[in-house]
């Protein structure tokens, strides 16, 4: 099993430690470091690279594009059309070079933004040229389906991230129009063996991590388009879902001791499952529980089918994924990942059963002083004072959204700001002091 740099960089600084207190020996720890062998080195020159190959072929694009333009009026038919296959032309003769003489990463990366941009203005050149009928979605589909092969073809990340934005832009476009958003869920299918064999080959690199960071945006914006009209009262129960998958996800299967923006899900399950739970404190996001839509009134059928099927998707993996979490004890993603969709499910049903806000209201407002306390108390546990703050960050949130909600007087809710600066300061003092007496107590053993 392989393992990645910074963690072979974290068990190589524990190693001297764990010989010191006896628990490896000398001869076992020289076996480690044979069979890991090194740690590598990060090639920066690689990185500049691949960088100023993207920057570089989008650029050019973006030129031919601008010059092509600016001399438009004085072209003919056939010159137009000429200069819409040529950028295309020169960008699969590109892209054959680069297959076939298996160039690097860099290369081929600059070469698939290049030709998914120049095959996407020969569309759009040729359309305008010839009055073919369409509008901004058609044309934004054909060049999505033309284009993802190209993310096969070059194994490019840069690529996949423009079929993701692009899909992602044609479903914001096609938000109103009934079922047809279904065809955003389709096509993202066609992304994922690239993105799983990436998160596969190295969970923790910059890749896989602008894929998952990609896919997760796009996934968050169009999960409430495609929940209107009869099926909005189930967006709440859809975000919460999604969100709960993400940070468990991020927390079984893809946790590692990288930096958290290598760890997208892991960053964006628990802050979409705090905003959701901030929001649903108020009044409004309750109020289409009460309206009492009919769901199975003419075009809202096919709508409603997506939408449960969404949800079907989404809480399936997400009720394994809570099995699994509990198996490993993974509790502190189930602050998150287990205990808000069971939050979202009972406030849902009690907004439905008893057509009242309140009680929605209540359950989340408790919910997010829970997962201060449990923060604040995880943090304290562990020495963590990162944990720590992030409790307190919570409650304050809470505290500060609750002020501006109620009519307490203004002198004692700046009184109120002041207790809690100072409670932030006194624990951080007190946990730095905390460790530092650990730290201390460590050295005096193993003297």
């Amino acid at each position: 099993m392989g393992i990645d740099r910074k963690g072979l960089k974290w068990l190589y600084g524990e190693l001297p430690g764990l010989v010191a207190e006896g628990v490896l020996g000398e001869d076992a720890a020289g076996r480690i470091r044979k069979h890991y062998g090194d740690v590598p080195k990060t090639d920066t020159s690689k990185i500049a690279l691949l960088i100023f190959g993207i920057l570089g072929a989008l650029l050019i694009g973006g030129g031919i594009i601008l010059i092509l333009a600016h001399n438009w009026d004085a072209l003919g038919k056939f010159e137009r059309t000429v200069l819409a296959f040529l950028p295309l032309m020169a960008a699969l003769g590109a892209g054959a070079y680069s297959v076939l003489k298996d160039k690097g990463t860099a290369w081929k990366e600059g070469v698939g933004a290049f030709t998914m941009l120049a095959s996407g203005s020969s569309i759009a050149i040729i359309g305008q040229t010839y009055h073919v009928g369409g509008d901004l979605e058609s044309f934004l589909f054909t060049w999505m389906l033309i284009s993802f092969p190209l993310i096969y073809l070059f194994n490019s990340t840069t690529v996949a991230m423009m079929f993701m934005a692009g899909i992602a832009s044609r479903a914001c476009a096609l938000s109103w129009d009934g079922p047809h958003i279904a065809d955003f869920w389709l096509m993202s299918l066609l992304v994922f063996p690239h993105i799983f064999f990436s998160v596969r080959t190295s969970r923790c690199s910059a890749r896989s991590a602008l894929l998952l960071w990609t896919l997760s945006i796009c996934y968050t914006i169009c999960l409430g388009l495609s929940f209107e009209s009869a099926t909005h009262n189930l967006r709440v129960l859809a975000y919460f879902g999604f969100f709960a998958l993400s940070c468990l996800a991020g927390k079984v299967w893809l946790d590692g001791p990288a930096t958290i923006w290598l760890r997208p899900l892991s960053f964006i399950g628990p802050v979409g499952v705090i905003v959701m739970a901030t929001l649903s404190t108020y009044e409004w996001i309750w109020q289409d529980y009460y309206r009492r839509y009919r769901l199975l009134d003419g075009a809202d059928h096919a709508r409603l089918l997506l939408a449960i099927a969404i949800l079907v998707v989404i809480y399936i993996p997400l009720v394994w994924l809570i099995v699994q979490a509990l198996r490993k004890r993974r509790y502190q993603a189930l602050i998150f990942g287990g205990s808000a969709v069971v939050a979202a499910l009972l406030s849902c049903l009690l907004a439905n059963l008893t057509s009242k806000s309140m009680l929605p209201m209540l359950i989340f407002n408790f919910y997010l002083v829970f997962v201060g306390v449990s923060l604040i108390a995880i943090g304290v546990r562990s020495s963590r004072l990162g944990r720590l703050n992030m409790g307190m960050a919570v409650l304050s949130l809470l505290i500060f959204l609750r002020f501006f909600d109620s009519g307490l007087d203004i002198l004692f809710r700046g009184l109120t700001f002041i207790i809690m600066g100072s409670c932030f300061m006194v624990a951080n003092v007190l946990m730095v002091r905390r460790k530092a007496a650990l730290k201390r107590a460590e050295g005096g053993q193993t003297v």
